[in-house]
């Protein structure tokens, strides 16, 4: 009977050999079963190469992000607050771009100084008064500038919310995918629990093998109810972001969809440049203050009053002077803008919005660009270590613990070996789910960065 390794803390020494699964032919072994030694190591290596190809997959996973992306568009309330306080600004531009109501005034002498005169008791009138030209024109565009840096403002929660449910449901993924290890891997210790008991009962095993097995049982069984907890505030966000019931499920076929750039970093630097939101909102602002700029200029310009007024003949007056008529009186007004100090205010005050917004636009572009580096750098850390796993790493382990497992079997090789062998393989197949989740946040950053969801007016206004 081949006998475990001594070391010098055997506890943590055993349960580093339950854990890995690789007991199970060694106990095979033990009542001399080499053909299921064999048999068992070729299930394990076809578990490991078939969850090590699980990314390579593509699925329906896509499709399914899409359609929780677009409920999100439709239900978030955030989302939805924002572009209702955009359709109220644009209904700020009829008020602006309109001539002040027309005024019309009536009046009726009721003490006269003289009752016998023909003269009329009773004047009506009608003025309207016009500001200076193109000052409505440019309130106007101003206050459609300003709506369409909400719109941008929109457009930018839009792309943060797609981002944030990507993260959040790749952040799932990882954790499922670590609990769908550690249930496969418990499922092996449960085999050789089994295993382990028969050999017990034949006297050639050590009823504290049993109990260490159970104890690492438990500690695995501990470890998938810790990555559940871990589960729920990542399931209660999503549900969240799409304005759902907390506890709704969600739909997650496996495997995870995989994402890649397709763009090179310079593309995505003009993409940033060119389609951000955070750049036109600020670009939008900027031409609303030059507007505004404008606007006190021309509202420091005289405004002008054209009426006209009719004094009605007296009709109580009896009788009528032969060919007595209305008369009628056209009136000019002009408004002089003689104080000063509150239209240099105005414009004052309009320049330094201007150079505040020039500078959070120099701000805001440098945070971007500092943001896509760092994101750019994520990716390549990832992609390094994915292709590590996948082209070094777990095939020479795999390699390397198939060797192993047939030298066991003919008792030459080294127990310990196997166990450590087995256990980088599980740490490396979580590793590479690590790296793809990380990719694909990267991705998600620099997507929302360089505003590939972007849409139109039409697209995202409410339909209510």
């Amino acid at each position: 009977m081949k006998l475990l390794p001594q070391t010098t803390n055997p506890s943590t020494r055993v349960s580093e050999y339950i854990s890995s699964g690789l007991l199970w032919p060694v106990v095979l072994d033990r009542v001399g079963s080499r053909l299921m030694v064999q048999i068992t190591a070729g299930l394990i290596f076809f578990l490991l190469v078939t969850s090590a190809k699980v990314h390579a997959q593509q699925d329906t996973t896509a499709t399914q992000l899409d359609h929780y992306l677009q409920e999100a568009a439709r239900n978030n309330p955030e989302l939805q607050a924002l572009v209702y306080k955009y359709r109220s600004i644009l209904e700020q531009a009829p008020q602006v771009g309109t001539l002040p109501d027309p005024e019309v005034m009536f009046m009726y002498f009721a003490n006269p100084r003289n009752y016998s005169s023909p003269l009329s008791r009773m004047t009506l009138s009608a003025s309207q008064w016009f500001s200076w030209f193109g000052t409505l024109n440019t309130a106007e565009k101003r206050v459609q500038s300003l709506a369409r840096a909400q719109l941008d403002e929109v457009i930018n929660t839009r792309n943060r919310l797609f981002r944030d449910i990507k993260e959040v449901r790749f952040q799932m993924y990882e954790i499922n995918h670590h609990i769908k290890v550690f249930r496969e891997n418990l499922e092996l210790l449960s085999m050789l629990e089994s295993t382990v008991d028969i050999i017990y009962e034949t006297g050639e095993a050590s009823q504290v093998d049993l109990i260490r097995l159970q104890i690492e049982k438990d500690k695995i069984r501990t470890r998938i109810e810790q990555m559940e907890d871990r589960l729920v505030p990542h399931q209660i966000e999503f549900n969240t972001l799409l304005n759902r019931d907390p506890q709704a499920a969600i739909d997650m076929p496996m495997p995870m969809e995989t994402n890649t750039l397709g763009l090179s970093p310079d593309k995505i630097l003009a993409k940033i440049q060119a389609q951000n939101p955070r750049l036109s909102r600020l670009d939008y602002n900027k031409q609303a203050a030059e507007y505004a700029l404008e606007g006190a200029r021309l509202s420091g310009l005289p405004s002008f009053g054209v009426g006209v007024e009719a004094m009605l003949p007296n009709f109580m007056y009896m009788p009528l002077m032969p060919g007595e008529r209305t008369a009628l009186v056209a009136k000019l007004s002009v408004k002089v803008p003689l104080y000063r100090n509150k239209y240099n205010a105005q414009q004052r005050e309009a320049r330094l919005d201007i150079r505040s917004i020039q500078a959070q636009q120099t701000d805001v572009r440098g945070r971007l660009y500092a943001d896509a580096e760092k994101r750019l750098q994520q990716y390549r850390d990832a992609q390094y270590r994915i292709n590590l796993y996948e082209d070094q790493l777990m095939p020479k382990t795999r390699r390397a613990l198939e060797i192993a497992i047939e030298a066991y079997s003919t008792e030459v090789g080294n127990f310990e070996e196997l166990i450590q062998l087995q256990r980088q393989i599980l740490d490396y197949e979580m590793g590479l789910n690590t790296a793809y989740v990380e990719r694909n946040i990267a991705v998600a950053e620099l997507e929302y960065l360089y505003g590939k969801y972007n849409v139109s007016p039409e697209e995202i206004e409410p339909s209510n």
